[in-house]
């Protein structure tokens, strides 16, 4: 084993102390996860499991179909305790979003700003965890990761399949659509770009549709979150704003915010692009999601950060920018 690691590149060793370092930092996670949720005894994941293995759940997760089915394969793979096997995916899908978040960004950066990067997530994860007990939210981070990598490299049809399965996650994988219509629209390809746009919104729809179909009776689930919203604007400083959970969502991202915005025409061609996709998704969450549930934001990770650090770090490697 010595003599095989010594005859290794520099970058893959690199590459190997970062996997061992994002392996203890999902440890970490889940961990900080569980203690959070401290309250939710082991006897009640497995009721709330239940219930939606059952279609009783009166709520959203019941159609994020895959957050309840891997942990009931885990646990009947394995044996283990339901709660169990729910910390087991979170911590799988934390460690594989790390690594392919590293690998992702080494387009554009060397290995210790690509390390930067990663780290600056797993630090601000932990606030996603306050207000939330689903686990949808880290299987769709890790699918929407893979989707942007396949909108990167142009791969429509693997695109589509991922859209496919990542709605059985969450619908929100939709998302992928307006990003890949922001990166690859060209004025000679007008065409082409809004047909492939199309096509992934069917692909989209069929397997939002089959979600809906396999759980439909009792669920009232209101899609139109704006009036809320607005009603919580009302509550920022009327309240102590430092304790205030309605704006956990502002220091998540914190002047990485703005920072994609800044410098933009020196940027790589895939985040120049991606930029109105940021605005995008802010706002339609703002009217369909409730932003408090900072959770929701995390897709916007993979282009805040990145973008934001190539603001802060103008980029040396030159030979890969494109």
């Amino acid at each position: 084993i010595i003599y095989f690691v010594m005859h290794l590149s520099r970058d893959t060793k690199l590459f190997i102390a970062f996997l061992l370092i994002y392996f203890f930092i999902s440890w970490i996670l889940v961990w900080t996860y569980l203690n959070i949720h401290m309250h939710y005894v082991p006897d009640y994941w497995e009721w709330r499991h239940n219930t939606l293995l059952r279609g009783d759940s009166n709520g959203s997760n019941q159609f994020r179909l895959l957050s309840f089915w891997l942990p009931e394969l885990a646990h009947r793979a394995f044996g283990q305790p339901i709660f169990a096997s729910y910390l087991m995916v979170r911590f799988v899908f934390t460690f594989l979003m790390f690594c392919v978040f590293h690998l992702f960004l080494l387009k554009w950066f060397e290995h210790q700003k690509a390390f930067l990067s990663v780290i600056f997530l797993a630090a601000i994860t932990p606030v996603t965890y306050i207000r939330s007990f689903q686990e949808s939210d880290i299987i769709l981070q890790f699918l929407f990761l893979l989707g942007i990598w396949l909108i990167v490299y142009k791969k429509i049809v693997p695109l589509a399949i991922l859209i496919f399965l990542g709605t059985f996650a969450k619908e929100t994988i939709v998302f992928l659509i307006p990003l890949y219509f922001f990166v690859g629209w060209n004025k000679n390809k007008k065409t082409k770009i809004i047909v492939y746009c199309l096509l992934l919104g069917l692909v989209w729809l069929g397997a939002f549709h089959i979600t809906r179909e396999m759980f439909y009776e009792g669920h009232n689930n209101k899609l139109w979150q704006l009036p809320h919203n607005i009603a919580q604007v009302a509550t920022y400083f009327k309240y102590n704003f430092l304790v205030n959970a309605h704006l956990l969502y502002v220091p998540l991202f914190g002047a990485f915010w703005i920072l994609p915005f800044i410098r933009l025409k020196d940027k790589p061609y895939f985040f120049r692009r991606s930029a109105p996709f940021i605005i995008l998704f802010t706002v339609l969450h703002f009217i369909f999601g409730w932003p408090e549930e900072t959770r929701i934001m995390l897709p916007l990770a993979f282009l805040v950060i990145p973008s934001g650090i190539l603001a802060l770090f103008p980029n040396n490697k030159q030979a890969v920018i494109k």
